[in-house]
C-alpha cells in the first residue's frame, strides 16, 4: 500500500494482510536467489496465475509476466472487499490462500481547538475558547495559542503532522518535533502525541506573523511550548492505527492568521474653509473605529516646513478598547476643537492638521493611521472677510443661475401643457 513492503503475517495457520479499503494492491511475488533446500536452482517460471476468489465463491484469473528478471506484480485496483489469492507457477502452489481483509482506513473523524486569544483582541472574555472546526480551514487572530485536538475514527498507534516548516511525530508515549531546513522549533511537550485509548491526537501551536527563520527564533522564546505556525499553513495528519494502515491520504487542515487592522478615520472640518485667522477654532467631527479597540487619538499638526509632527490632546479622550470613538456628528458624540490660537502663528503662515489613532495590538506592535491632513493658510481678519464677500458673491452667482434654469424648465413645461390641452380638445370636437 502507498509504495510500503508489507509482508503477510500467520493468523489461524493461513497467512493474512489487512488492506485499507479503496486503495491499489500490489501483490509482489519474487523467484529466490541462490538454490533451494535440495540444492537445487530456483527456476524462473514464463508466468504466473494468480486466482482472486470472492467470498460468493466467484473466482478471476489473471497470468502475470515478470517484471523484471526474477519478479512478478500483480495489482488489484482500489480494492473494496476482502479476497483471497492463490498463486501457481510451475510447480509451485501457495498451500492455503492467501486471506487479504479490507478494512476501514484510519481518518480524522473530528476537529477541535482550545484557543488562547492575544489580549488586545478582548475575546478572551467575549468569545467561548474552544472552537469546533467543521472544515479544512480554520481562521484566527495572529497571536492565538491553540491546542489542537483531532479525533480518530480507530485506534491509533503513532501520527504525523507536517508542514512546510516542521513536523510533529510521535505515539502513546511520547512527542517529537522535527524542524525543515533554515527554521526552528521549541521545546518538545513531555506528554504524548496521541492518548492512552489511542483515538486522539493534541498538539500545541500558534498563529505567527511570517515564516521566516529569525521569526520563528524570536517567537520560540516566548512561545511557552506553542510551536509557532505561519498564517496560510497546511497542516497534514498522517495517521497510522493498530492495524498497521497508514492513511491512504494525508488529511488538511489550513491555519489562516488574521492580521490586525489599523484604525479608521472618516473626519472632516466643518464651519472653516482653508484659510482661518490665528485666533481661529477648528472644529472636527466624524468617527475613528478600530476591528478590536481603540488605544489613543489626538491631534498632530506642521506648521511651515517642520519634519517633525506636533501632538494636541483631544478634549474627551478616546475610552481605551472601544472599537469605536465618534466626534460630534448628527449621532452624537463630542465635536473635537482645534484651538489655532494656542500656536501664536502670524499671518501667511500654513498649518497642516491631522487626527492620528493607534490601536491595541501588540503583534509585533500597534498600528498607528493618520488622516489625510487638512492645510490652513493663516490670513488675517481683512483678508478672511474679502474671502468670504467673493465666496459669498459666488454663491449668490451659482443661485441666481439655478433659479434661472428652474425658471426656463418651468416655462417649457407650461408650453407642453398648452399643446397638450389643445391636442384634447381638438381630439373632442
Amino acid at each position: 500500500p502507498g509504495d510500503r513492503r508489507t509482508a503477510f503475517r500467520d493468523a489461524q495457520d493461513r497467512p493474512l494482510y489487512l488492506h485499507p479499503r479503496g486503495a491499489d494492491l500490489e501483490l509482489e511475488m519474487a523467484v529466490p536467489d541462490g538454490k533451494s533446500k535440495a540444492g537445487q536452482a530456483w527456476v524462473v517460471p514464463e508466468r504466473v496465475r494468480v486466482d482472486v476468489i470472492r467470498f460468493d465463491g466467484s473466482r478471476s484469473r489473471t497470468y502475470v509476466s515478470p517484471t523484471s528478471d526474477r519478479a512478478f506484480r500483480f495489482i488489484l485496483t482500489r480494492l473494496q472487499e476482502s479476497v483471497e489469492i492463490e498463486v501457481l507457477a510451475g510447480d509451485y502452489r501457495t498451500q492455503v490462500p492467501l486471506r487479504i481483509d479490507a478494512v476501514t482506513p484510519p481518518s480524522i473523524d473530528a476537529i477541535k481547538a482550545e484557543c488562547e486569544y492575544p489580549e488586545y483582541t478582548g475575546w478572551n472574555q467575549q468569545r467561548e475558547s474552544l472552537v469546533p472546526i467543521m472544515g479544512s480551514e480554520v481562521s484566527l487572530p495572529v497571536g492565538t495559542s491553540l491546542q489542537l485536538t483531532a479525533t480518530s475514527n480507530k485506534p491509533l498507534q503513532s501520527a504525523r503532522i507536517t508542514t512546510d516548516f516542521f513536523e510533529v511525530v510521535g505515539d502513546r508515549e511520547s512527542t517529537e518535533l522535527n524542524a525543515r531546513q533554515g527554521y526552528a522549533v521549541v521545546e518538545a511537550p513531555d506528554t504524548p502525541l496521541i492518548s492512552d485509548d489511542g483515538l486522539t491526537v493534541t498538539a500545541n501551536f500558534r498563529v505567527s506573523l511570517a515564516a521566516a527563520d529569525e521569526t520563528f527564533e524570536s517567537e520560540s522564546a516566548t512561545a511557552n511550548g506553542f510551536q509557532p505556525v505561519p498564517s496560510n499553513t497546511s497542516l497534514r495528519f498522517e495517521l497510522h492505527d493498530e492495524d498497521d494502515i497508514i492513511s491512504t491520504s494525508p488529511e488538511s487542515l489550513r491555519i489562516r492568521g488574521i492580521p490586525d487592522k489599523p484604525p479608521v478615520i472618516a473626519t472632516r472640518v466643518t464651519g472653516v474653509d482653508n484659510a482661518v485667522t490665528r485666533r481661529a477654532v477648528v472644529p472636527v467631527t466624524g468617527v475613528i473605529q478600530d476591528d478590536y479597540g481603540l488605544a489613543t487619538a489626538r491631534f498632530e499638526y506642521i506648521v511651515d516646513d517642520e519634519t517633525k509632527w506636533r501632538t494636541s490632546s483631544f478634549k474627551s479622550p478616546v475610552s481605551r478598547g472601544t472599537t469605536e470613538h465618534k466626534l460630534g456628528d448628527a449621532a452624537g458624540g463630542t465635536i473635537e476643537r482645534f484651538n489655532v490660537a494656542l500656536l501664536d502663528l502670524t499671518e501667511g503662515q500654513t498649518l497642516a492638521l491631522g487626527v492620528v489613532a493607534t490601536d491595541q495590538c501588540t503583534i509585533p506592535e500597534a498600528n498607528s493611521t493618520r488622516a489625510e491632513p487638512i492645510v490652513f493658510r493663516i490670513v488675517s481678519s481683512q483678508e478672511l472677510l474679502s474671502l468670504l464677500y467673493t465666496r459669498e458673491l459666488n454663491l449668490r452667482r451659482r443661485f441666481e443661475d439655478v433659479n434661472q434654469q428652474l425658471e426656463l424648465v418651468r416655462e417649457d413645461l407650461q408650453f407642453h401643457e398648452d399643446v397638450a390641452k389643445r391636442v384634447e380638445t381638438a381630439g373632442d370636437g
